[in-house]
């Protein structure tokens, strides 16, 4: 199936033409951690060649809402990350740390999605979610 994929440089023009469809200056992607964001997608656009063509300067990859960061900043509990040494799933150790009940398997992007948007309800009541400082 990967093998008759297209590469990344063609997938993430179609993805940028789809997001430029959106007029939306505000929104923002969430995740669990800046590694994704912070340090994936920068060097995956270097080494497809899209850094030069000021690809890297949507500002959709330049500001996300972290979800670990923002809960440890409530919480006062650390979570931990796919970068730690000690990880274990940062997605359900905020569920965890919420009270909220996982749903279905993490291991699966649709089902991923569903827990995260459970863990951006319950957070939405306690704070008001702000994406990081641009990179």
């Amino acid at each position: 199936m990967v093998d008759e994929s297209e590469d990344f440089a063609k997938t993430f023009h179609v993805f940028s033409d789809w997001l430029h469809q959106f007029d939306d200056k505000n929104g923002v992607f969430v995740t669990v951690g800046d590694h994704e964001l912070g340090v994936v997608m920068p060097r995956q656009l270097e080494i497809a060649g899209l850094a030069a063509e000021g690809e890297s300067e949507e500002t959709c990859f330049k500001k996300w809402v972290d979800v670990k960061a923002t809960l440890e900043e409530i919480t006062k509990s650390p979570v931990a990350s796919s970068q730690d040494a000690d990880y274990t799933d940062g997605l359900h150790q905020a569920m965890d740390l919420l009270g909220l009940k996982v749903e279905s398997s993490l291991c699966r992007a649709k089902d991923g999605v569903k827990n995260l948007a459970q863990v951006l309800t319950v957070m939405q009541r306690l704070i008001v979610l702000r994406p990081n400082k641009n990179l």
